[in-house]
């Protein structure tokens, strides 16, 4: 029969071209949000295509027109009214419907200006999906029958949409910078929070240390001394006839004594800070450098401004105990021969740079806990911190380290 459809042995009709799907263009920042609507509208058998703000889905649109464009409202580059008004505004475009599909509700003029510069809808997230699907398929009823609303007049000349649309965006950045300055002002009082809670750590730290050194002096250092004195004593009643292993052990016995007794005096003097009290930081680094390079072999050299000046003890405790714990990561981990200590206190901010000819090492290892430097470096980097100070860290393999501390009195 001339004109019949193909049909199967059956009587079926076959060959029927498929309908184009439907093409929806997706302009939202929210990358879980997008994949989400993504995969509702695919298995609703709709083609999709994706962009993460307005300029994308601008460039996308004017590429390869969609069948309908769903927009978040809050997107980067360019926000959700300013591409629906830059679609409605282009005659290639303002044909296609435009949903609003957000969670951002500012308030009633938002969903006004919406339909105002030509959106179809202004749908609230969330959203039953199957309400979703049936706003869809209701806006593209709307479109095949022409009852969709089209501005006449160009976007661009119409002075009350220009007027709405800036007021908007004043209120938007007005809302931004208020909300910024409550953001500086938190941060700004957590700070301080944190320099007074440092503050008060330094100080149990500092009172904490000064009782451990009197324990280990009014105790251990009186126990071994009467320890000493004892040993002496039974050396000088012993006959002249001993057995000279006795006699060896004795002596061996009295010696371990003194290098116990010597040990204590050290951890003493390091927990007191006495010359850092009495004197000031540069006596301090002078006396901790000549005890380091006696214990070490390496050898400290001090550079200090001529007659200076005390600095609040609080900052010249912290700059100690950086210069410190700097001295041993070169003892530690530079395989170095000398080490510099240099202070300017005649400067604000204080500087101190430490700074060695040792090994040298990867500054980008510096924040991983499994390098063994690691930690000391990041001790003194909270030391300084609490001070609202900074640390800046140079270093290469083979090229040495230098450490330089800046705090603001």
């Amino acid at each position: 029969m001339e004109g019949a459809l193909p049909s199967n042995e059956n009587g079926d009709i076959t060959g029927m071209p498929e309908e184009p799907k439907l093409k929806v263009l997706i302009a939202d920042d929210n990358e879980d949000s997008r994949d989400a609507l993504c995969m509702l509208l695919e298995a609703e058998g709709y083609a999709v295509e994706l962009a993460d703000n307005g300029i994308q889905a601008l460039d996308a649109a004017g590429r390869s027109a969609p069948d309908l464009i769903i927009s978040d409202v809050m997107m980067p580059e360019m926000d959700g009214f300013a591409l629906c008004r830059a679609v409605k505004s282009d005659p290639r475009l303002r044909k296609i419907p435009f949903i609003f599909y957000t969670a951002t509700y500012i308030e009633p003029s938002d969903e006004q200006l919406a339909l105002d510069l030509g959106a179809s809808r202004f749908v609230l997230k969330p959203v039953d999906p199957v309400r979703l699907l049936k706003i869809i398929s209701e806006v593209f009823a709307d479109s095949k029958e022409g009852r969709l609303v089209i501005p006449e007049q160009p976007l661009k000349d119409n002075r009350k949409l220009e007027e709405s649309y800036t007021a908007r965006l004043a209120r938007k950045l007005d809302k931004k910078v208020r909300e910024l300055e409550k953001e500086r002002t938190e941060l700004k009082e957590g700070e301080e929070r944190y320099r007074a809670l440092a503050s008060r750590l330094r100080e149990a730290e500092e009172a904490e240390r000064k009782r451990v050194a009197r324990e280990l002096h009014d105790r251990c250092g009186q126990n071994l001394t009467a320890l000493s004195i004892n040993l002496n004593l039974i050396r000088s009643l012993l006959p002249a006839d001993s057995e000279d292993k006795i006699v060896l052990r004795l002596n061996d016995s009295m010696a371990l004594v003194e290098e116990i007794a010597a040990q204590v005096r050290d951890v003493t003097d390091n927990l007191r800070q006495d010359v850092l009290e009495d004197y000031g930081l540069v006596p301090a680094l002078r006396w901790y450098g000549d005890r380091f390079e006696s214990r070490t072999g390496v050898a400290v050299k001090v550079h200090a401004d001529e007659n200076s000046l005390r600095l609040p003890q609080a900052v010249e405790s912290a700059l100690f105990q950086i210069s410190k714990e700097a001295l041993n990561n070169v003892a530690r981990h530079a395989e170095a021969k000398e080490a510099t200590l240099t202070i300017e206190m005649k400067r604000n901010p204080v500087r101190l740079t430490v700074k060695d000819n040792g090994k040298g090492f990867d500054t980008s290892t510096v924040e991983k806990p499994e390098i063994k430097h690691g930690w000391g470096l990041l001790v003194m980097q909270e030391r300084a911190q609490s001070m609202g100070g900074l640390v800046h860290i140079e270093s290469e393999p083979g090229k040495g380290t230098r450490i330089t501390v800046e705090v603001k009195i």
